[in-house]
């Protein structure tokens, strides 16, 4: 898969700007492209919904465009850091530190978005999806204003917030926290816990090898080993 840039002829699929100065790159895209998959190791992102439709655009604060690779074809975009951009980091000049802005396109629903982050923070804002996919091997990421027709989300270690409006969601809680606030009030459940706790709105569930269910739709399905949960 190459990245195009737009106006601009096929280029390779590594960036190859070297300039560590704020950089944007904009990628022209197929109609057809509606899977998005962002996968970041040790550099934080703010995902957020443009004005356009079929328009990618990635802006490097403070790092360079060649630490990274950005795919695709008529269907799946990726976005991947393939080096660190922290090995060149000040700490005299701490706020300076590496970071993407990327606005993927408008589009009445996404079909899917695949998210995953390692030691990194992420912070989504007004985006929706029929799919989405979450992965925090350590690390935060905070959803605001996202829907998901059906969602799934593993926590290696790590939290994860989200405020939007959630249709099915699996759940695996191996070492850390999730909140997650936008499930109807009949939505049901199935949780396995083997230490920590999870919340359902008012019901608590804690401590020990526990299991639980309750029918509704949507549906939650929800393994805690080490962490905490509330969904609600």
């Amino acid at each position: 898969m190459n990245a195009i840039l737009d106006d601009a002829t096929p280029n390779d699929t590594v960036l190859n700007n070297n300039s560590v100065n704020n950089a944007t790159q904009t990628f022209a895209l197929n109609p057809q492209c509606a899977d998005i998959s962002i996968l970041l190791h040790q550099v934080g992102a703010t995902i957020h919904a443009g004005d356009e439709d079929d328009k990618l655009i990635v802006h490097f604060r403070h790092c360079s465009p060649a630490d990274f690779r950005v795919s695709y074809d008529a269907e799946l975009i990726i976005v991947e850091n393939i080096t660190l951009p922290w090995e060149r980091f000040d700490p005299a000049r701490w706020w300076r530190f590496p970071h993407l802005d990327i606005t993927v396109p408008v589009r009445e629903r996404l079909h899917s978005l695949r998210l995953e982050a390692d030691h990194a923070g992420l912070i989504v804002k007004n985006v929706a999806a029929q799919k989405l996919s979450l992965q925090i091997g350590g690390g935060s990421c905070a959803l605001n204003r996202v829907t998901a027709g059906e969602s799934s989300v593993r926590i290696d270690s790590g939290s994860v917030r989200w405020h939007g409006r959630l249709g099915n969601i699996t759940l695996d809680c191996d070492n850390g926290s999730a909140t997650i606030h936008g499930m109807p009030p009949e939505f049901g459940y199935d949780a396995q816990l083997r230490n920590g706790s999870i919340r359902f709105g008012s019901h608590y569930l804690h401590g020990g090898i526990v299991a639980d269910s309750k029918l509704g739709t949507p549906h939650a399905t929800v393994i805690c080993s080490n962490g905490t949960a509330e969904i609600r």
